[in-house]
């Protein structure tokens, strides 16, 4: 694990003299490689699974994901219309709601209904300028980077997902969670035909869930079970590191492939990390502030956190916390300097615990005195309230955590890989630095060791911190550690975005 990027530079340069193609003897077998894809935003990942599942011909078998985050990425594609996540390369008009006319520009496969049948390589070229595929409507909204696994639960047979979060992570719970992904077509069942196929969808459908969790309420995603069509029974396994001896959430030779995001190792919330870069002061004050708002939820148990979602009135009480804190910080940020301590001390008593108030009291007052004469400060903390929740670990970038994570994560892809007893037909590594979540100045770092992981796992040549070689053209670049390397590495990210598996 000592491998670094400069080295691989100089034997780049070496290796290219001796290999021109970079793919040597096994260019012939390609389908025999595991593809490793490297993109930059998360979601641009849903391309190239969607090709290898029609390539490798499993778009009937049902499938796994080992998906290490500090995101889980199981939000509802809140624009998107559901029919569009079994055709993702049909576009549909997305300026006008209530025009059901879909333009297509791909021949619909009915055969099944989790058809994905059109090829990567055969870009769309849309003619209007508001028509929008599947890919391009996750782009188009800052939330498409969440948003990009459901869509292969409900139209691609993925049945089964295990989230390996970092401690630092809190949007669930470690456990098992089991639930329906289905789809809202705001139809009455009582007064129509059931609807039992993606074609008769309409626009205004949505993904949805009825998993009664935070996660899930507080993007209005949740819906009872009795009111989804379509839908399919999908299991969550969410998991720390060290990993258990033997997953709940791995089927031996199971069809799998490995996610990663490299903000699992380092993880920044970008509206904390800048407020935190202008001033520091104000940014512990905010993040206090938002503690002490869900402390009792931060503090509670496993079990006390479901008996919290499964109970009605308490679940109200957290969300009512929750957002009468975000409603109080706007008022104070905007008119703080007009409200009485009087005015501010009586909304904190009425959802904050009596020992607790007059430290957020302090809080507020150390915010106030920071935005005092900085609006464009004033104006990113205003931003960040709707966004506090997201994972933010300033002491994930240390070297030594660094070191810890990535050797952790070595141990446990090797031992998925021994339980699943087979290789995974996809790997996909996102870099996330663009978003911000990824601390730009690792990335790199990052990448290179990952890299380094995945040949020791998984190629029988062990070779890849002497043999590394790398092909630098207008289109990718590989890093492989043999002349038959295992892996077949795409780049489509920065000056190769846009690289496809088949085609390079």
């Amino acid at each position: 694990m000592s491998f670094n990027c400069n080295d691989a530079d100089d034997n780049n340069n070496n290796n290219n003299n001796n290999n021109n193609d970079g793919r040597g003897c096994c260019q012939s077998s390609l389908m025999n490689k595991i593809p490793v894809v490297i993109v930059e935003s998360h979601h641009h990942v849903l391309e190239h699974v969607h090709d290898v599942l029609r390539k490798k011909k499993l778009l009937t078998k049902d499938w796994s994901m080992v998906h290490l985050d500090a995101h889980p990425d199981l939000a509802c594609p809140a624009t998107v219309p559901a029919g569009m996540c079994f055709s993702p390369r049909n576009t549909a008009v997305c300026h006008n709601d209530d025009d059901d006319e879909e333009e297509e520009e791909d021949h619909v496969q009915t055969g099944t209904d989790n058809a994905i049948e059109s090829d990567t390589s055969d870009r769309i070229s849309t003619t209007k300028k508001d028509d929008k595929n599947l890919y391009e409507m996750l782009d188009d909204t800052t939330s498409g980077i969440a948003e990009w696994i459901l869509p292969l639960v409900v139209a691609g047979n993925l049945r089964q997902v295990e989230w390996i979060k970092p401690v630092f992570s809190g949007q669930f719970a470690t456990g098992h969670y089991q639930y329906f992904v289905g789809v809202d077509d705001g139809q009455d069942s009582s007064m129509n035909e059931p609807i039992t196929s993606f074609l008769n969808l309409s626009k205004t459908s949505r993904i949805k869930v009825d998993l009664y969790h935070p996660y899930y309420l507080d993007d209005n995603s949740y819906l009872p079970s009795k009111n989804l069509i379509l839908k399919q029974d999908f299991h969550l396994q969410v998991s720390e590191l060290p990993p258990p001896v033997t997953s709940s959430a791995v089927s031996p030779d199971a069809h799998w492939m490995l996610d990663i995001c490299l903000d699992y190792f380092a993880c920044h919330n970008p509206y904390i990390a800048d407020i935190e870069g202008r001033n520091s002061t104000a940014a512990e004050a905010l993040i206090g502030i938002i503690q002490l708002a869900t402390a009792k939820m931060m503090m509670a148990t496993v079990d006390e956190k479901q008996e919290c979602w499964d109970d009605p009135v308490g679940h109200k009480q957290y969300q009512r916390n929750v957002t009468n804190c975000s409603k109080l910080l706007r008022e104070i940020l905007l008119v703080g300097e007009s409200l009485s301590q009087d005015h501010i001390r009586q909304q904190l008593d009425e959802y904050f615990e009596d020992n607790n108030t007059v430290h957020a009291c302090t809080l507020i007052e150390a915010l106030l005195e920071s935005v005092k004469d900085d609006e464009t400060l004033r104006s990113m903390i205003l931003d960040a309230i709707p966004n506090w929740n997201m994972p933010h670990s300033p002491e994930s970038v240390l070297p030594e955590n660094l070191e810890e994570s990535l050797r952790l994560v070595e141990q446990a892809v090797k031992l998925r890989a021994r339980e699943y007893n087979s290789n995974p037909f996809l790997i996909t590594v996102a870099r996330s630095t663009d978003d911000g979540f990824t601390p730009n100045h690792v990335v790199d770092f990052l990448q290179s060791k990952i890299l380094f992981i995945l040949h020791n796992t998984f190629c029988k040549e062990k070779h890849y911190q002497e043999c590394i070689t790398k092909e630098i053209g207008d289109k990718q670049e590989n890093d492989q550690c043999h002349s038959c390397c295992d892996l077949h590495i795409v780049r489509d990210h920065g000056s190769w975005e846009g690289c496809t598996i088949y085609d390079t």
